[in-house]
């Protein structure tokens, strides 16, 4: 597996990418960096009516299927594109585990995943 996947699903769901900006194309990680890991959500390739309803607002992140971070949230916080990183401070082993991204927009969500594992030298 790489640590760069594109996922999306329906026409009316945000588009999404993730990857780890310091290790791109890379699932296995040294411990002791930082890394960060980054999602961008893009408008959907359709919309229905009106056109700001295909763009993302909230962004979210989990490890291990626990809240580590949100970017927006509200309707109003509407993006073109939307960028939201999560960094892992002087990484550990028990940073390993599936990284998850949820985009949402007024009609769907996209879900996108990298499974990191972080080793000693």
């Amino acid at each position: 597996m790489l640590a760069l996947l594109i996922t999306f699903s329906a026409p009316l769901a945000p588009f999404l990418t993730i990857n780890v900006l310091e290790f791109p194309d890379e699932y296995v990680v040294p411990v002791g960096y930082n890394v960060t890991i980054v999602c961008t959500a893009d408008r959907a390739r359709q919309y229905l009516g009106d056109p700001d309803t295909s763009l993302p607002y909230s962004i979210e992140f989990y490890l291990n299927g626990r809240k580590k971070n949100q970017c927006g949230g509200q309707r109003s916080d509407r993006e073109e594109r939307k960028v939201c990183s999560y960094v892992i401070r002087n990484a550990s082993k028990s940073d390993s585990g599936e990284y998850i991204c949820w985009v949402r927009n007024s009609w769907f969500c996209t879900v996108g995943s990298i499974q990191l594992d972080f080793k000693g030298i």
